[in-house]
């Protein structure tokens, strides 16, 4: 099983018509730089808010995924998060988001058939192929996101 975490921040105020959120900022320097900028300038209830992004890849059988028809169950939400997400893909090859066990078993097939047509060598761009689909590995990937609210002297160093 594969893990990655990717933090990111937010400095948001509020407007008239409603509350602005900025763009996402990857670096503690950038984001008091900012929060500072916006507090100066006077904006109204500056907040801060932190985002951690966990993204965990398992692999995956085609047998274990969901029927055909069905869709892709949701892993249960814990308790710090706000949002999660499940998909599937094929390590090193096709489209980086399968939402269902039924694009990745066309997606298979797709592959299966245009390496059936093309007998004497089945090419890509340049002199690459097209890969055998028992050989491509299918990836479970489950996004948890979370949020919280926090002040600049919480920002890590």
């Amino acid at each position: 099983m594969q893990k990655r975490q990717l933090r990111y921040w937010t400095v948001s105020y509020r407007t008239r018509p409603g509350t602005h959120t900025g763009k996402p900022l990857t670096t503690p320097a950038v984001v008091r730089r900012h929060h500072a900028a916006m507090t100066a300038q006077g904006r109204a209830d500056v907040t801060l808010t932190e985002h951690l992004m966990t993204r965990t890849e398992s692999p995956i059988t085609v047998t274990d995924l969901p029927g055909p028809g069905e869709p892709t169950p949701l892993p249960p939400l814990p308790a710090t998060a706000h949002e999660v997400r499940r998909y599937f893909r094929c390590a090193d090859y096709g489209p980086p988001v399968l939402p269902t066990g039924d694009r990745v078993r066309s997606f298979l097939a797709w592959v299966a058939d245009v390496r059936e047509r093309h007998p004497a060598g089945p090419r890509l761009i340049g002199a690459s192929r097209y890969p055998d689909p028992a050989t491509l590995r299918v990836r479970d990937v489950r996004v948890v996101i979370s949020q919280r609210q926090i002040t600049p002297d919480q920002l890590p160093a």
